[in-house]
């Protein structure tokens, strides 16, 4: 009998396009639907399994997937991401009644997550951390560097982040601000890919005037370009569900910067090591290495990260959640 899975996101992004790789390898034929085109409820839904990735982030269209889904027997998970109360957003009205789904199995990307749903009356409730390709196409350096107008010996510290309130780029001008105090034979850049959210330009132009040291904002041709050309990955923000672009840091083998929110002990305990955002003597002592010896360090860090966070070991994981969901 052939499996079929219906998966409905908000938009996609790398963990719903890795969970959809990761059906199709468990041999799933997937059907997406994102928050714009929800199905009617009277379609009927055939699929052996749904998934209903990032609850918070449907918003809306969390009631008329519920509706969609009455009287469904198939298995069912739930893959949440950030919690509204975790983003201090307005929870949806019909997102306490994902508890009541018959026999579904909710998936969090981390441990805190967990026990936050289990506290709040949640069953059937596990974790399955984010999953990545940590030996991807590396960019092109030289090529990425011209192309976004740094100089050879420009120290550049990228924000792969757009300019949000919640992205904390007050942290990374702090940051920098310090770091240039102890560099000072070389150009230190700081790089944010933006763009800049329009609510948020007016005190980004605040940070841009307080800032020791140039700013560049915009997109490398490709992420890949984008890692290759900096020196190193600056991810400030106080709160992430676990931190993606700590990950892609380590794949394309560049020292991550980083604040210690609450999901990071999770990587940590997985050996992945991340420079202090409120020390900045780390990265100085860093770069002042060899480039052999940076590479080693940045190797081992990949080793160890391909030990529990690879993504060809996330068909296994989701399988082992889906024969926890059969009815």
């Amino acid at each position: 009998m052939a499996l079929s899975a219906t998966l409905f996101s908000p938009r996609s992004d790398l963990d719903q396009r890795s969970w959809t790789l990761a059906l199709g390898v468990l041999g799933y034929s997937v059907e997406q639907f994102e928050a714009d085109r929800i199905p009617e409820a009277a379609t009927p839904l055939e699929s052996s399994l749904v998934v209903i990735h990032d609850p918070a982030g449907l918003a809306s269209g969390l009631q008329s997937i519920l509706a969609f889904l009455e009287g469904y027997e198939g298995q069912i998970i739930v893959r949440h991401r950030d919690l509204p109360w975790q983003l201090r957003l307005e929870e949806s009205s019909a997102y306490p009644l994902l508890k009541n789904l018959r026999s579904a199995i909710h998936a969090t990307t981390n441990l805190r997550s967990r026990r936050e749903l289990e506290a709040r009356g949640y069953a059937n409730v596990t974790t399955i951390h984010d999953a990545f390709e940590l030996d991807p196409t590396l960019g092109d350096r030289s090529k990425a560097r011209a192309h976004m107008g740094f100089g050879v010996d420009d120290i550049v510290l990228l924000q792969p982040t757009r300019a949000t309130a919640s992205k904390n780029f007050a942290g990374s001008v702090r940051y920098v601000n310090e770091i240039a105090k102890f560099i000072r034979n070389r150009p230190v850049r700081l790089w944010i890919k933006g763009p800049v959210e329009e609510s948020y330009a007016k005190m980004f132009a605040k940070l841009l005037a307080a800032c020791d040291v140039e700013v560049t904002v915009g997109e490398a041709e490709s992420a890949a370009d984008a890692y290759a050309a900096c020196d190193a990955v600056i991810f400030p923000p106080s709160w992430d569900c676990f931190g993606d672009i700590v990950f892609e840091a380590v794949a394309h083998r560049r020292a991550c910067i980083s604040n210690n929110y609450p999901a990071l002990a999770e990587l940590t305990a997985g050996g992945i090591r991340v420079l202090p955002l409120d020390e900045p003597k780390w990265l100085v002592k860093f770069l002042a290495q060899s480039e052999t010896k940076k590479m080693q360090h940045l190797e081992a860090t990949a080793r160890k990260a391909k030990v529990s966070f690879a993504i060809n070991d996330l068909p296994a994981r989701i399988g082992s959640v889906i024969h926890m969901a059969t009815p």
